[in-house]
């Protein structure tokens, strides 16, 4: 059985999500390749990265301009970038021409935007396909979130039905035999949309590779990224710290009104805001896994403030490192995070309920068990679980 990944991005969530999974099943003997769109330099094998100019694969790109999408949404007066994603259903590639595609016995869809093209792609794939959602645009028209559709729609509101029209063409003639995703919320909620409902669905959640996210020593770990070894260490991780989705605000408000503020060190992994905050130790993109997992362990708690999410995996990161999460109530938060246990649930989406759940972490920071915190990641979340939940899927529907 020969599995094809297609992902945009080997890197970053989706893309990480997806190299993952192509590892796992090469460690399981199954033959995977992978084929994507960027690479950072990576050494996996099995890893294809498309080269433009490729004969019988490049045709002309049918994409809005950046220029005139950015004056659509946001407007002449507003220069600065309000909104995080917004993607066409056009693509620069006839990726059904390509020979991996051509030889797969199953076709697994992550996050395509610009390297499938819907239209041509779906009309000419007779191989079965799986697709792991990572986010909503596979069922919505130009955006990615809700909260970022509710507040931009009504400017480009032709474009994304026109969007949606052609996704549902693109769906009736494809080969799709089944929708994953690693949240309970995306896989309810793309169960019940009305472009990808019709197709069966199936929860499985993301796997983390638990030989390089292990525990470190604390103190050894805070000396590496240089915060002090006494006082409390909370860890923020974004691949942008300004993504508003991701609620570095929220989380900034929570800490204003903590007691003994003061005693707290934050550390902000990401993209480097132009205005840094006073009191955030901000430790730039960090690309090393390896350094990462030292970051998880100097921090008492990871907070996870974002204000929509599917299933992030740094949450599985930070639980292989041992260290307890503190999140909001929303995605793949509601699945994993048990209070006392392996973190806190805010109670709602608010700054007011993220500093109550930040505090309870605080004051019970030395009461978790951080080997049974990383044991039972081990046990659900471990690359050969992943692995084999995905390869009984293939076996189902090959």
């Amino acid at each position: 059985m020969k599995i094809l990944i297609i992902s945009t991005y080997s890197f970053d969530g989706a893309g990480t999500a997806a190299r993952r999974l192509h590892e796992a099943l090469l460690k399981e003997g199954v033959s995977s390749d992978f084929l994507c769109l960027y690479d950072r330099d990576s050494d996996t094998s099995g890893l294809h990265v498309l080269q433009p100019g490729k004969p019988g694969i490049i045709k002309r790109a049918v994409n809005l301009g950046r220029k005139k999408i950015r004056s659509m949404l946001n407007g002449p007066a507003n220069r600065k970038q309000s909104y995080e994603m917004f993607t066409t259903p056009h693509a620069g590639f006839h990726l059904h021409n390509h020979p991996l595609v051509r030889e797969a016995d199953v076709i697994h869809l992550h996050w395509i935007a610009g390297v499938v093209d819907y239209p041509s792609f779906f009309a000419n794939v007779n191989t079965p396909i799986v697709w792991t959602l990572h986010d909503m645009n596979p069922f919505k028209g130009c955006f990615h979130y809700e909260d970022e559709e509710q507040a931009h729609v009504h400017k480009v509101a032709k474009l994304d039905e026109s969007y949606k029209k052609i996704k549902r063409a693109a769906y009736r003639l494809s080969t799709l035999k089944c929708i994953t995703a690693p949240s309970n919320w995306l896989t309810n909620t793309s169960s019940s949309s009305e472009l990808l409902g019709s197709f069966p669905h199936r929860h499985i959640p993301n796997g983390v590779d638990t030989d390089i996210y292990v525990a470190h020593d604390r103190d050894l770990a805070r000396d590496i990224i240089g915060v002090p070894r006494q006082g409390r260490v909370l860890l923020f991780v974004s691949t942008n710290v300004e993504n508003r989705r991701k609620g570095f605000d929220l989380l900034i408000e929570a800490l204003q009104s903590i007691p003994q503020r003061e005693t707290i060190s934050l550390v902000a992994v990401g993209k480097r805001p132009q205005d840094p905050l006073p009191g955030v130790h901000y430790l730039g993109q960090v690309r090393d896994e390896r350094l990462m997992a030292v970051a998880y362990s100097a921090a008492d708690a990871f907070v996870i403030p974002s204000r929509e999410d599917n299933f992030p995996n740094v949450i599985l990161e930070s639980l292989a490192c041992g260290t307890p999460v503190v999140g909001t109530p929303v995605g793949g938060m509601l699945d994993v995070i048990r209070n006392g246990e392996n973190g806190f649930l805010a109670e709602s989406l608010s700054a007011d309920a993220l500093r109550n759940a930040i505090v309870s972490a605080i004051e019970h920071a030395d009461d978790f068990s951080r080997d049974r915190i990383r044991n039972e990641a081990l046990e659900h979340f471990h690359l050969s679980v992943l692995a084999k939940n995905f390869i009984e899927l293939y076996k189902s529907i090959s």
